[in-house]
């Protein structure tokens, strides 16, 4: 049980920092997809 989770927590860490390092990248690029789908405003996006 305790080599799982740790086996979880050496995954999850990085991608966490990785999306907080990139996240207004991130959210700026879902923002211009969800524009382009239609849902989002042209404000939001890239």
């Amino acid at each position: 049980m305790d080599k799982d989770y740790a086996f979880v927590m050496v995954i999850i860490l990085p991608v966490l920092w990785i999306w907080n390092k990139h996240k207004t990248y991130i959210s700026g690029y879902l923002w211009h997809f969800l524009y382009k789908m239609g849902v989002g405003t042209p404000e939001n996006s890239l």
